[in-house]
C-alpha cells in the first residue's frame, strides 16, 4: 500500500500481550522539518525511502527512547516511516534495552543494532510498505508476555485518567507504595520519572483542551491542572517549543488515552 502523506495511526489488531499502543506510518510531504512532540513512550521504527513504484529501500531501524522533550525530524521527500509505539512500561522488555539509559534519545542504523542486534531481521528487502507493517507485527511472535508491576499499571491508568493532574504523592499513597518506590518503578520500566511523565500527559491534555474543546487559555490552564496561565506557558515551551497562544497549524498530536 502507499503511505498517506504525513502521520497516520493504523487500525491494526495486535495481541494484547505485545502492549503496543498503536502502529503508525508517516511520509515526509513537506519542505519544512516536522515538529515531533514527546509522549513518554518508546518506539520501534523502520525508516526507509520510497522509489517511483512505492517500493521501500534503504531500510534502517530506529529505537526512540521515551522523552519529555520535543524535537524536529528533517523533511526529506519520499522518506517514510513505519513504527510501533509501545505502551509505557513495556517497550524495554520487547526491545531488550534499558529505557532509562536511552531516554530522550533516538538510535538509528548501526547504533540501534548495537543496542538490539535482533532488529537486523526487520531490515531485509521488502516489496511494499504493507509487508513492512506485517513484518513489524510478526516480529515479536515468539516473545512471552512481559511481567511488570501491577502497582505501576494501576498508577499509569490513574495518571491517564487524570490527564497528569493527580499528585504523585497521592498516586503513591492510593496504590500502597512510597513516593521513592514509585519513582524507582517508573525509572525501571518507563524510563522517565513519574513527575516528568505526568507533565507530558498534562501538556497533551492542555493541547487538546485548546485545539479541540475550544477552551480559553485561562480555562484550559485551570482544567489541565496548571497553577496558572504562566505555568502552562512554561510547560508548552518546555515540551513543544511554542506558547499556548501560538500553537503551530496542522500540529500532529499522537493518539493518547486521555
Amino acid at each position: 500500500m502507499a503511505i498517506p502523506a504525513s502521520y497516520r495511526e493504523l487500525d491494526v489488531l495486535l495481541p494484547p500481550r505485545l502492549a503496543v499502543e498503536t502502529v503508525w506510518t508517516s511520509l515526509s510531504d513537506k519542505i519544512t522539518d516536522a515538529l515531533i512532540l514527546p509522549d513518554g513512550r518508546a518506539d520501534l521504527i523502520l525508516r526507509f525511502m520510497l522509489d517511483d513504484d512505492d517500493r521501500p529501500y534503504d531500510i534502517i531501524p530506529i529505537i526512540a527512547g521515551p522523552s519529555a522533550d520535543y524535537w524536529f525530524s528533517p523533511a526529506i521527500p519520499c522518506r517514510g516511516f513505519v513504527g510501533l509505539r509501545f505502551k509505557p512500561g513495556f517497550g524495554g522488555y520487547f526491545l531488550g534495552v534499558d529505557l532509562a539509559g536511552i531516554a530522550g534519545r533516538a538510535y538509528s542504523g548501526d547504533e540501534a543494532l548495537a543496542l538490539a542486534p535482533q532488529l537486523v531481521a526487520l531490515c531485509q528487502p521488502a516489496t511494499d510498505v504493507e509487508s513492512l507493517i506485517i513484518r513489524m507485527e510478526q516480529f515479536f511472535d515468539d516473545y512471552a508476555e512481559p511481567q511488570i508491576s501491577a502497582i505501576l499499571v494501576r498508577v499509569m491508568n490513574d495518571m491517564h485518567l487524570s490527564g497528569g493532574r493527580a499528585a504523585i504523592k497521592d498516586l503513591a499513597r492510593d496504590n500502597g507504595v512510597t513516593v521513592r518506590g514509585l519513582h524507582r518503578l517508573f525509572v525501571k520500566f518507563v524510563g522517565l520519572s513519574p513527575k516528568a511523565f505526568a507533565a507530558v500527559l498534562r501538556f497533551h491534555r492542555a493541547l487538546r483542551l485548546l485545539t479541540r474543546a475550544g477552551l480559553s487559555l485561562s480555562h484550559a490552564a485551570l482544567e489541565a491542572g496548571y497553577a496558572d496561565q504562566a505555568h502552562m506557558t512554561r510547560d508548552f515551551k518546555r515540551h513543544g517549543g511554542f506558547t499556548p497562544a501560538a500553537i503551530p497549524p496542522n500540529l500532529v498530536m499522537v493518539g493518547l488515552p486521555l
